[in-house]
């Protein structure tokens, strides 16, 4: 579970879960515009899993399981496929496209609050 990935790789870094201090709300967002957001992370996963490889910090190199997991881009090619056969109205577009909004916003609040946390905080010991 990509879930149980992130927990293990963060416990590598000395770190857990992150808090939400204002969690979003996705309530009414319409499911093209989170797939797009999702599936497109995933190939994005794959271009930081290349750079992961790379790295000569030792302790980074051991919180690569999410990652590894990443390197499939089937999701993204199969959703380019699915949407480009759609018929999408203009007001269904703008569903879509404010629900990729709000779902990028969750990425970005989350990147924000380890951030933060990662910044101010004093390193924590690594298993």
């Amino acid at each position: 579970m990509p879930l149980e990935e992130i927990e293990a790789d963060l416990a590598s870094l000395g770190a857990g879960i992150p808090t939400w201090q204002a969690e979003p709300s996705m309530e009414a967002a319409h499911p093209v515009g989170m797939i797009y957001v999702i599936a497109g992370s995933r190939l994005g996963g794959t271009v930081l899993h290349k750079r992961w490889q790379q790295a000569d910090d030792s302790n980074v190199r051991l919180a690569g399981r999410f990652l590894s997991q990443m390197t499939d881009r089937s999701c993204w090619t199969d959703f380019l496929v699915q949407v480009s056969n759609a018929q999408i109205s203009q007001s269904e577009f703008i569903d879509i496209v404010e629900s990729a909004k709000g779902c990028f916003s969750i990425f970005e609040a989350a990147c924000q609050d380890v951030t933060r946390k990662f910044a101010y905080d004093p390193p924590q010991p690594r298993n």
